[in-house]
């Protein structure tokens, strides 16, 4: 989940810097530059996680999320309806099934803002906005620097 919250900030490409520390040539770049703002990962999880967790509950608002704030999924799943098209004459994957839960950790929320508190705020904001069955995160993520 660090990842999560650390690459969004992340301005440079960062395949070239990986095929040069596999080449052992690092040196020749220049370092890596960083968006200023802070950021915050929120894990969404449902009540019991790790141990107890409903599966194949609906999650809903993830579409009520703001611009410039990022869902990353860890255990969802949208299934995929098969269809068949006769002007084809083949199946044709498509969505529409909707959103529903896997596991117990659910989703991530990353946000950013000028302070830490102002990312942790947005972050919480739109975790509520997110709703399944049971869900709930820690109160305590980005309440201080450490």
């Amino acid at each position: 989940m660090e990842a999560q919250a650390v690459l969004p900030r992340l301005i440079d490409d960062l395949l070239p810097y990986l095929e040069a520390a596999i080449a052992r040539s690092l040196h020749r770049l220049p370092p890596l530059r960083w968006r200023e703002e802070a950021s915050v990962a929120l894990a969404l999880v449902t009540q019991g996680y790790p141990h107890h967790y409903p599966i194949n509950a609906a999650v809903e608002g993830i579409s009520e999320v703001e611009e410039g704030v990022l869902v990353f999924h860890d255990q969802t799943e949208s299934p995929f309806i098969l269809r068949y098209d006769p002007t084809r004459h083949d199946r044709i994957l498509g969505g529409g099934g909707g959103l529903y839960l896997t596991g117990g950790h659910v989703v991530t929320v990353v946000a950013f803002g000028a302070t830490l508190a102002g990312a942790r705020g947005r972050a919480i904001i739109n975790a509520e906005r997110i709703r399944f069955p049971g869900r709930t995160y820690r109160e305590d993520v980005g309440a201080s620097e450490r």
